[in-house]
């Protein structure tokens, strides 16, 4: 079983000294630093080369897409997963196109804490239903149209390539599951990025899910 090495990062030290204990005891997770501040963070993560920042959201969100960014260009191949404090739908965006994968509410339970980590050790998106949600139905609210798949000229095997992404899945799996090389997924995926400008998989999942695109789309083109 592959180690899964973590930063936690949470400006409260009965928050992130919690997390740090609990997951401790986690037999595929190390704990490879905590960090209250940024500039702490940044020497660990530079030091560490961690697979995941465990990022506790502050409760002031405006610096938020600045300091993804600067966790990123300090490890860009560091995976982040936000843990917030409510379901406000904007840091979530914010989030995401400054490069998070993950992004779940700070009282979910251990069980999709846990997956979420997986999740995003691994490539994978794992975004909060609730805040998901939120952010739907904020663009609604705001008039802007939902996405539709039909707007945008999309090969059938880029459908399908879209709706794998939708339920999560890294390149490597969309690969065994559509018999192709994971360098054709990667390929596939980075059309997508340019015919629907956007930004990483995660902002294509969000666009799958709000267009109504599932994974099982995918198994009824195969």
């Amino acid at each position: 079983m592959k180690e899964i090495r973590v930063i936690v990062i949470d400006d409260q030290s009965l928050i992130r000294e919690g997390l740090v204990s609990i997951l401790a005891f986690q037999s595929d997770l190390r704990i490879v630093g905590q960090s209250a501040n940024n500039a702490d963070a940044i020497s660990t993560i530079k030091r560490e080369n961690p697979d995941i920042i465990l990022f506790s959201q502050p409760i002031s969100s405006d610096d938020i897409a600045e300091t993804i960014k600067l966790f990123r260009q300090t490890g860009p191949k560091t995976n982040i997963l936000v843990l917030a404090g409510n379901a406000a739908p904007e840091p979530m965006a914010q989030a995401i196109r400054a490069g998070a994968i993950g992004y779940i509410m700070k009282n979910a339970n251990w069980d999709q804490l846990l997956q979420a980590i997986h999740d995003v050790s691994c490539g994978r998106s794992n975004i909060d239903p609730v805040i998901a949600h939120e952010y739907i139905r904020s663009l609604q609210e705001s008039h802007q149209p939902a996405a539709a798949t039909n707007s945008v000229k999309l090969t059938e095997r880029e459908k399908q390539t879209l709706a794998l992404l939708a339920k999560g899945l890294s390149n490597r799996e969309i690969a065994v599951a559509m018999h192709l090389h994971e360098r054709t997924i990667a390929k596939y995926v980075g059309i997508l990025l340019s015919k629907l400008k956007l930004e990483n998989r995660t902002q294509v999942a969000l666009y799958a899910r709000q267009a109504g695109i599932t994974g099982q789309d995918a198994s009824a083109q195969s």
